[in-house]
């Protein structure tokens, strides 16, 4: 399992051999652009 959170970063890329294809995974609100944005965690199962 990934556990991950972005804050404006471009967004994490699993690629998913067994059917060929890429997954993107969310990105977030660059860290300090606004106030009290809540950042959440994502589980991904690799």
């Amino acid at each position: 399992m990934l556990h991950l959170t972005a804050a404006g970063m471009p967004p994490a890329l699993v690629w998913r051999a067994a059917t060929g294809t890429v997954e993107t995974i969310r990105r977030g609100v660059p860290l300090g652009a606004l106030e009290s944005i809540p950042y959440r965690e994502v589980a991904v199962a690799l």
